[in-house]
C-alpha cells in the first residue's frame, strides 16, 4: 500500500484520504477491513479520525473504490497479521 501526501502541512485538516493497493493487497483489506501505510507514513494514518471518507486506488485495475467511512483513528496495529505486517500504520473502515 503506497500514498502520496500534496501540499499538507500540519495545520491542514484532512476531509478525505485516497489509500493504494494492488491484486496482493487489495484482498488483505477486505478481510482484516483496515487500509494501511508503512511505519514510517505513521503520521498521515494518525491525521485520520472516525467518520472520514476514504478510497481505495487499486494500481493493477487502475480503478478508485469508494466512498469508504473510517471507523477508528488511525494507528499502529489496530490488525497486526494484516499484510503479513509490512504496513502497520492503519485505519479500519
Amino acid at each position: 500500500m503506497e500514498v502520496e501526501e500534496v501540499g499538507m502541512d500540519a495545520e491542514d485538516k484532512l476531509s478525505g484520504f485516497i489509500f493504494m493497493c494492488n491484486q496482493m493487497t487489495k484482498p488483505e483489506c477486505y478481510r482484516y477491513r483496515v487500509f494501511a501505510l508503512p511505519a514510517g507514513r505513521k503520521h498521515v494514518v494518525e491525521r485520520i479520525n472516525p467518520g472520514m471518507h476514504l478510497f481505495l486506488f487499486d494500481t493493477d485495475a487502475k480503478l478508485l473504490y469508494g466512498i469508504y467511512l473510517a471507523t477508528s483513528s488511525g494507528m499502529l496495529n489496530i490488525e497486526p497479521y494484516a499484510f503479513g505486517g509490512r504496513f502497520p500504520a492503519q485505519v479500519s473502515f
